[in-house]
């Protein structure tokens, strides 16, 4: 009985683990508190409105 404890216990540790590694993986996400990226804020924005940024370099 015992056995299925540890299993439940192994999957909800394992499912912890990917959703950690999954949000660790998003674009541009520094984790840190304070940071503003006005780049990717900007890029957000203007595809939203279907607009094409002309003030980009490349």
């Amino acid at each position: 009985m015992e056995w299925f404890i540890i299993i439940g216990a192994g999957i909800a540790l394992l499912l912890l683990v990917v959703l950690f590694v999954r949000r660790g993986r998003r674009r541009g996400g520094t984790g840190m508190p304070g940071q503003f990226d006005f780049d990717r804020f900007k890029s957000r924005e203007l595809g939203k409105r279907g607009l094409h940024d002309k003030t980009k370099w490349n």
